[in-house]
């Protein structure tokens, strides 16, 4: 398989980061990323922006200070700082971890398998 350059991943290739990590992502438009990502045994299509993840991060999504801190403690994370410098595929990845990736990316009405989200992927 060859990898499409404009996503990001993590390991060696997309297919193996969807296999092993459950998540790939590209840049759509200014500061918006559209992923695909696992969810139990199948895999959706969503889309997050820097600017989600910041209001996430100031508990404008439902989670209080001490949530966001117990986040911060748990995966390492020297500050609030340090983590919003991560490069976006791992933030998500870590926040998805925590909270649950339906709670950071939602619930598709209809999943793909992974042949299909490697296929989509190789066709762009």
């Amino acid at each position: 398989m060859l990898d499409n350059i404009n996503y990001m991943h993590f390991g060696n290739s997309l297919e193996n980061s969807l296999k092993d990590y459950g998540m790939v992502c590209r840049k759509e438009r200014s500061d918006q990323f559209y992923f695909i990502y696992k969810v139990n045994e199948t895999y959706e299509e969503g889309f997050i922006s820097e600017t989600d993840i910041k209001d996430f991060m100031n508990g404008e999504a439902g989670y209080c200070e001490n949530e966001i801190r117990d986040f911060l403690h748990k995966t390492d994370e020297k500050s609030y700082l340090n983590f919003m410098e991560l490069p976006i595929l791992e933030k998500v990845y870590k926040l998805s971890s925590h909270f649950g990736v339906e709670t950071i990316l939602g619930k598709a009405i209809q999943g793909l398998t992974l042949s299909s989200a490697v296929d989509m992927i190789e066709s762009e």
